[in-house]
């Protein structure tokens, strides 16, 4: 259009700005379209630019930019359910079960006897504060299981610290409601007690050296007492099944201290950090497994030489034989260098000798039915 002008003032052609407007419209307006029109739809339609931009920045800067897109987040691997489930050691509940019924199928030998409400509330009720235990533990352990188990379901944000709260809220609860409206009172006050005690294990129990495991132990032990108290309509003191329920006792009491020693060991790394006085963490691996080796050695010493005194030799080597497999599990420890899989693994061992010791004793009743015939009182 500069071109043009000078050869309109030169033939001196006038309103030469008339003649060249609508020249400049042709030549211009496709080439403001076609500058404008991409705007305008960038304007008018938002959303297209955000799916052209990144081939635009791709185009004009491919040797430099490379447009990466995230993977999908992988689904959960555990639901809700499971993950309470896990929470409160579900597998812990068949063991526990079991240790119910042992006690009080010792002193109680009928199963028709066991159905009443007593011992079905009391074993219920067991169940529940074991699980509350476990959670408990969990709500106070966060730091020392990051390190030790760092696929509990609190660590792992499977479960919230104030849903964990509210799941034991809600399990002490339940056992304090079966408690009040089904027990007598002298087991009100066990449960009771038991309820004061799990809630102050954690927080203060547990971080004394040796009162931790003394006392995890008679909890456990103290487990076949209690449920033959809740079996028996009478004073345990005239039940001539008394010492056989003292053993059964005794070797759940030597085993569980021995096997919290041993947990110990396992947990050491995640103990030692948090400052958390154990026999490992104090004296060393190997003094921590000699001590656990002497509790479990003397307990099978005083139970062989209780049960030859009530009952026979037979049943004293018997409950000897049974107890090799688990002593030859327990010095592999020591041979793997204390590792964590043969502590498992002698855990694992542990369940099984305590089972079947304990048919063994649930099996062995003493014949003293003279007593009960004198005082005539049912069996």
């Amino acid at each position: 259009m500069k071109l043009l002008k000078p050869l309109f003032i030169f033939f001196n052609i006038k309103n030469s700005q008339a003649l060249l407007q609508p020249v400049e419209q042709a030549l211009l307006q496709p080439v403001e379209q076609a500058l404008l029109q991409p705007v305008e739809q960038a304007l008018l339609q938002p959303a297209n630019i955000q799916d052209k931009f990144p081939s635009l920045l791709e185009h004009l800067f491919k040797p430099s930019l490379k447009v990466h897109s995230l993977p999908p987040l992988p689904p959960p691997d555990k639901n809700k359910f499971q993950s309470i489930l896990q929470l409160i050691r579900v597998n812990h509940i068949p063991p526990t079960l079991f240790l119910c019924f042992s006690g009080a199928f010792i002193i109680n030998p009928s199963l028709p006897n066991l159905l009443h409400s007593s011992f079905i509330v009391f074993t219920l009720d067991t169940i529940l504060l074991m699980s509350a235990s476990m959670v408990i533990n969990d709500i106070y352990d966060i730091e020392t299981d990051k390190i030790n188990k760092p696929n509990r379901p609190i660590v792992s944000g499977a479960i919230t610290k104030t849903e964990a709260i509210g799941i034991s809220i809600l399990l002490l609860g339940s056992s304090e409601y079966l408690s009040i409206h089904f027990l007598s009172e002298n087991l009100q006050s066990i449960i009771h007690l038991s309820i004061l005690y799990i809630n102050l294990y954690t927080p203060i129990f547990k971080k004394i050296l040796i009162v931790k495991n003394i006392s995890c132990a008679l909890m456990v032990s103290l487990t076949l007492f209690f449920t033959a108290l809740a079996s028996s309509k009478y004073p345990l003191n005239i039940n001539p099944n008394l010492d056989l329920l003292i053993v059964a006792c005794n070797l759940v009491f030597a085993g569980s201290w021995s096997n919290e020693i041993l947990l110990d060991i396992r947990d050491y790394q995640g103990d030692k950090k948090e400052n958390i006085q154990t026999l490992p963490v104090l004296f060393g691996k190997q003094n921590a497994w000699t001590c656990s080796l002497l509790i479990l050695t003397t307990g099978l010493a005083v139970n062989v030489l209780k049960l030859y005194e009530i009952t026979d030799i037979k049943i004293a080597c018997l409950f000897t034989l049974m107890m090799i497999p688990q002593m030859n599990d327990l010095y592999n420890i020591k041979k793997t260098s204390f590792s964590n899989k043969s502590i498992e693994k002698y855990m694992d061992q542990t369940n099984k000798t305590l089972f079947f010791i304990l048919l063994l004793l649930s099996s062995t009743h003493l014949e003293i039915h003279y007593t009960f015939a004198h005082l005539k009182l049912p069996l």
